[in-house]
């Protein structure tokens, strides 16, 4: 059965001409997953597992929340839980852990605000 968590009030502070790069950082082994980044007035970007990719300047990225959403599963035994870093500019935001007892499959929803 899957499981959704939900992060809100996620937030980076950077000024207008910063370059954003996001980063999605397995922890745990044997992870499976899809992470999209939703920008404001800019392309929809598709994480495959652990990647860094960039989102945009700062400014272009002020007038609304990031949507992030990763889509899950772990399917090794000897693994017991699924451990997540998200990243921007290599400064950790947030932390996901889950026990594969609560769910082996998830849906994370995470609203992140780039701020000045």
């Amino acid at each position: 059965m899957e499981k959704i968590f939900v992060y809100d009030e996620v937030s980076f502070e950077a000024k207008d001409d910063t370059q954003i790069n996001f980063t999605v950082e397995f922890i745990s082994d044997g992870d499976i997953a899809v992470t999209t980044v939703h920008a404001p007035k800019k392309s929809t970007k598709t994480f495959i597992d652990s990647e860094t990719k960039y989102i945009g300047l700062a400014k272009d990225l002020r007038s609304s929340s990031l949507i992030v959403t990763t889509k899950c599963k772990n399917p090794l035994d000897h693994e017991d839980t699924i451990s997540i870093n998200y990243k921007i500019n290599d400064q950790l935001i947030k932390k996901h852990t889950n026990p594969k007892s609560d769910a082996d499959e998830i849906l994370i929803v995470m609203y992140v605000s780039i701020i000045e």
